[in-house]
């Protein structure tokens, strides 16, 4: 009997009933939050690729009027 054995309050632990509407509720919080990260993710993909545009345009302008100085 180690000391981790010891229960200092002298009760044993209840044990947690298995409630079939939390199981539900779970499930349906489960369930939404994936379509949440997908949706979040499709977003994200759609700003990335945004924002790369507009970086590239602005690489595109700055290059032409660098260029445009030169000459």
């Amino acid at each position: 009997m180690d000391a981790t054995d010891v229960n200092p309050w002298g009760k044993s632990p209840k044990k947690v009933k298995n409630n079939t509407k939390s199981n539900k509720l779970s499930k349906n919080v489960s369930q939404k939050f994936e379509k949440t990260k997908v949706v979040a993710t499709s977003g994200a993909k759609k700003i990335k690729a945004g924002a790369s545009a507009g970086v590239n345009w602005l690489k595109i302008k700055y290059h032409a009027h660098k260029l445009a100085k030169k000459k």
